[in-house]
């Protein structure tokens, strides 16, 4: 589920195609003479997916959906986004899906469809045998709009993956949600980031939940979840007759659930064997909760990534962090953005991470610990080997830290990806660094805006990272270069965990299966900037 887009977990892999003004003398459909360049579709085809994001001409989108009924056998994906669809484009888009069982995935992103054009929609969807994925986030859906797609989708068995991100659900929307479809044969996504469903929609979830056993990603972020709520949806997941043993992602971001749900939350986590991954970022959690999680997570063989940005970590939940990560040997990344983490708080997580063996993958970008906690950080990851990816972007790292830094990179043999933008970093410290990273075996993420570098320094530092860059793209295509794995960061590791099981609805993979696979192989042109 990606945190930046709450719209898709596959629209990443489209390119978008603008078709170009053609001249007024071969806006005729039937002009013999000139063949209008938009009539030819099939070169809209990119990578077996077709994007748009601009306005065709309602007899042209009428065309392109005529054309769609029989398109390549290797379109499979359509994605429009923006794109505004009255009821006659909603009833083109229907006609085809009851012919077209190629296509298995529809991205209707912000397309102001109507509840006409969703009915029409979920009509077709019911006689639809391909789609796997479908993606309606930011129209206005409503409750009326939930319970015309779930009925039709009840009889789909094909559907894997359902986005109803910002579609303005209520509880009603969500208790209907739950009933029809968390039972569903073949349904393991289902993503509500940004609606109201509140505690007694994250009730009804829970109660499907413990009668499930095909789910896999359940995301309710932004949903007015209180600590009751929370409470529901964490007794679904303690180890018992009734409970979920299925559920792989919980995500639960931007819920005003507080200490008191986290501690809810942490008895599931001390019990449960199964879940992989939770976000509760942005949940108004202190000390208290902060301690709870870190506790339970001591002793938790399952959770592979664990995401608790914009929450305040104190000096308590600090010790407890370190604590946790002196004794949990199988979380592998782990997200603290802007939690208020200082100096003494990174020393005291350094603690525990000295012990560590397993974390792969830290991001503690937006916490000022400056060059005292940098000081801390660099002598941890200067004697441990196995942390792969660090994301420390605007943490007030200054020159001495930029110099702590620069062993780090000569020194260190597993670290691949670092992001460092947003410090105060000089123009000597920088060249040190284009030194330090042209001698190490480290991918940089992110170098830019370090501020006040002379030309010189920007000048190094951009052609190290281009040689790094060069170097990724050289194994990403196949030619001859060594084989480099590149640690995701938490929300990337959670985004390819949902895209496999969008491409395997039947995967049940465990703990242990994902734990062995934390160094991810890049495996594509863009692999550089995806990390």
């Amino acid at each position: 589920m990606l945190r930046d887009s709450k719209h898709s977990s596959y629209s990443s892999f489209s390119t978008t195609y603008r078709p170009r003004e053609t001249p007024s003398s071969t806006d005729n459909l039937h002009d013999g003479q000139h063949k209008p360049e938009w009539q030819n579709f099939a070169g809209w085809v990119n990578n077996n997916a077709i994007t748009l994001d601009t306005y065709l001409k309602p007899e042209v989108f009428l065309e392109f959906c005529k054309w769609l009924e029989t398109a390549p056998a290797e379109v499979h994906e359509l994605n429009l986004l923006s794109v505004a669809l009255n009821d006659d484009a909603a009833a083109a888009l229907a006609a085809m899906l009851t012919q077209n069982a190629r296509l298995t995935r529809l991205h209707l992103t912000n397309t102001t469809l109507s509840q006409r054009g969703v009915e029409l929609l979920a009509d077709a969807l019911e006689k639809n045998t391909g789609l796997r994925a479908l993606n309606l986030s930011c129209n206005e859906i409503g409750d009326v709009g939930v319970t015309k797609l779930v009925h039709a989708l009840v009889s789909n068995t094909t559907l894997v993956s359902l986005t109803l991100n910002k579609c303005s659900i209520s509880s009603a929307g969500a208790k209907d949600l739950a009933f029809r479809l968390i039972g569903h044969p073949t349904l393991r996504i289902l993503e509500l980031f940004g609606n109201n469903i509140g505690d007694s929609g994250a009730r009804a979830m829970a109660d499907a939940l413990k009668r499930n056993a095909s789910f896999r990603v359940l995301g309710m972020g932004n949903n007015g979840i209180s600590a009751e709520g929370a409470a529901f949806l964490a007794e679904s997941l303690v180890a018992a007759a009734n409970s979920n043993t299925t559920l792989r992602v919980l995500d639960l971001e931007a819920n005003p659930i507080g200490d008191d749900g986290a501690e809810s939350l942490s008895v599931a986590l001390r019990n449960n064997a199964t879940l992989l991954a939770l976000n509760i970022s942005g949940i108004g959690m202190g000390d208290k909760g902060m301690a709870a999680i870190f506790a339970a997570l001591g002793n938790n063989a399952a959770l592979v990534a664990l995401l608790i940005r914009d929450n305040q970590v104190g000096a308590a939940g600090a010790r407890a962090l370190g604590s946790m990560l002196a004794k949990n040997q199988h979380l592998a990344a782990l997200e603290l953005p802007a939690c208020n983490i200082n100096a003494e708080g990174v020393a005291l997580l350094c603690e525990g991470m000295a012990a560590n063996t397993q974390l792969r993958s830290l991001n503690l970008c937006g916490n000022r610990f400056g060059d005292a906690g940098m000081a801390s950080l660099s002598k941890v990851l200067m004697r441990k080997v196995g942390l792969g990816a660090l994301a420390i972007q605007g943490c007030d790292i200054g020159s001495d830290g930029a110099r702590a830094l620069s062993q780090v990179l000569m020194s260190s043999t597993s670290l691949r990806s670092l992001a460092l933008s947003g410090n105060r970093i000089g123009e000597s410290e920088a060249n040190a660094l284009a030194v330090a990273l042209g001698a190490s075996s480290c991918v940089a993420e992110d170098y830019f805006y370090l501020g006040g570098l002379g030309r010189a320094a920007a000048q190094g530092l951009d052609m190290a990272m281009q040689r790094k860059s060069n170097a990724v793209h050289a194994y990403a295509t196949g030619e001859n270069a060594p084989p480099l794995s590149v640690p995701l960061h938490a929300h990337k590791w959670i985004d390819s965990l949902t895209k496999q099981y969008l491409a395997d609805p039947m995967a049940d993979t465990c703990a242990g299966d994902l734990h062995e696979q934390r160094n991810m192989p890049i495996s594509s042109s863009t692999a550089a900037k995806d990390l």
